[in-house]
């Protein structure tokens, strides 16, 4: 939809346009999804158009939609700005996937683990505190070396172990879809004969 201010002021408002160029990513009922204010070249403005389509496919809770969208933006243009923020939503899409099919967080392809069996904190597979901490090692002995390679690798993997967690912590509390232990009923521990 192209509004301008002076021909259609209730829509250009209705929007909350405070800068122009505004863009709005919004889904078929014109609910507002994603938002840019300003100018972006070419191809961020397509990372642009990505996020929202993967924003609106997450709003939707088409998760392995949404979770494709993020990818693309990462395979196509890892540098741009919106990397980091793909990244933390992936990690969100692929923890709520996690939840309802107990497909495997960092690799979804995968099916040797048996989540049943592994131990959890909050929500999350154990192991994957381990990972996130040799990210965050990762980027901090990246930023003594100077290495800039080793901090952008290290920053996109603590953002994803970010958006898990954040998911995780959040569905604590919600009933388990059966594919998972429940977080809420303790272990009892093994016991050895």
């Amino acid at each position: 939809m192209n509004v301008h201010i002076k021909e259609n002021a209730k829509n250009f408002h209705r929007f909350d346009a405070a800068w122009t160029p505004t863009v709005v990513v919004s889904n078929s009922d014109g609910k507002e999804r994603y938002r840019l204010e300003g100018y972006l070249s070419k191809d961020e403005f397509e990372m642009f158009l990505e996020m929202g389509l993967g924003r609106v496919a997450f709003m939707k809770k088409d998760f392995a939609n949404a979770e494709k969208h993020y990818a693309n933006v990462l395979d196509q243009h890892p540098d741009s700005h919106f990397a980091p923020e793909a990244v933390y939503w992936r990690g969100v899409s692929r923890a709520i996937l996690y939840d309802m099919t107990g497909t495997d967080m960092e690799a979804p392809e995968e099916r040797t683990l048996d989540f049943t069996q592994v131990p959890h904190i909050a929500g999350v597979p154990r192991y994957m505190y381990r990972s996130c901490l040799q990210a965050a090692w990762s980027m901090a002995t990246g930023l003594a070396r100077r290495d800039s390679v080793a901090v952008l690798d290290g920053e996109m993997r603590v953002c994803f172990y970010a958006g898990v967690f954040r998911e995780r912590w959040r569905s604590r509390y919600r009933p388990s879809t059966g594919m998972l232990p429940d977080p809420r009923v303790e272990r009892q521990p093994e016991t050895r004969a």
